[in-house]
């Protein structure tokens, strides 16, 4: 699990512990699966990073990227 499924793994189980009704499964992949699955009405709500969005999507939230990583490790080598 990285750290962006631990956040919104996070959030999911404070949205159970408040409307505890609301049955959520979480499902992570890349963003082409996802559209692939919400286009074919498997799921109701997919959240990505890419742009440009779908047709009908809506921005939540734009946030800064911010890589973290050990220095001279992998996450330093992609970064620009």
């Amino acid at each position: 699990m990285n750290l962006t499924q631990s956040a919104v793994l996070m959030h999911w189980k404070q949205l159970n512990a408040y409307e505890p009704a609301i049955r959520v499964v979480l499902k992570t992949s890349h963003t082409r699966a996802l559209e692939d699955i919400f286009a074919k009405g498997e799921c109701d709500v997919i959240l990505t990073i890419e742009t440009p969005m779908l047709a009908g999507g809506t921005t939540l939230a734009e946030r800064p990227l911010h890589w973290t990583g050990a220095q001279g490790g992998a996450a330093d080598q992609h970064c620009l």
